[in-house]
């Protein structure tokens, strides 16, 4: 059975028309769903519109003991990863490692996937004023194309304001990948390349 791993920015917390059309798609062909279980952005979103369509082919993957999304339906699998990385905690108790921690949910999901849909938005205004980039969607992609896994992305407009639809990019190497990321704000090529030099130093991809 095709497996395909749908991911994005926790920023989006909707699903863009032209995506619900492909889930549609991936739904009446029978497909098998893995999805991530945070409580904002595309995973919360996509998992609210399976729900909606009483789609049972789904599995969602944590690092809890549960979902951190509420109201998951009863015929969905749901798969606790175990890190292999320990947390790592202040002094008030709080995980400063989680993005560390939850990779490997992403990872465990990119395993058994054949295909990754992808809804990212590049950048974005953090807190403090500063633009960030939306590593996590962007380290997926990384490593479900190293091992030759296919990526539909939709990528949002560049701003806010901006009222164009979200674009579609087939993405079948690396290559096409970093095509894309020329294209982008400075800051998305040096977290590129931060993934990058973090996979040649790991080793092959842990989706192999």
């Amino acid at each position: 059975m095709t497996t395909i791993f749908i991911s994005g920015s926790r920023e989006i917390s909707f699903i863009p028309d032209e995506v619900t059309e492909r889930v549609n798609r991936i739904i009446n062909s029978g497909f098998d769903i893995v999805v991530g279980d945070s409580e904002r952005g595309v995973d919360v979103a996509i998992i609210r519109y399976l729900e909606s369509c009483a789609y049972e082919n789904v599995s969602v993957y944590t690092v809890h003991d549960r979902p951190r999304v509420k109201g998951i339906l009863d015929a969905w699998n749901i798969r606790k990863i175990v890190p292999t990385a320990t947390a790592k905690t202040d002094k008030a108790g709080n995980v400063r490692n989680r993005r560390e921690l939850e990779t490997a949910k992403d990872q465990a999901m990119g395993a058994l996937a054949d295909y990754g849909l992808v809804i990212w938005q590049s950048t974005y205004m953090n807190r403090f004023g500063n633009m960030s980039v939306s590593k996590g969607s962007l380290r997926n992609m990384y490593q479900l194309l190293s091992a030759r896994r296919p990526v539909v992305l939709y990528k949002a407009p560049s701003a806010d304001f901006d009222v164009t639809p979200y674009t579609c990019h087939e993405l079948r190497s690396l290559e096409d990948l970093k095509t894309l990321v020329s294209t982008e704000p400075s800051v998305v090529a040096r977290s590129y390349a931060e993934i990058e030099k973090a996979a040649l130093r790991d080793g092959p991809s842990l989706f192999v």
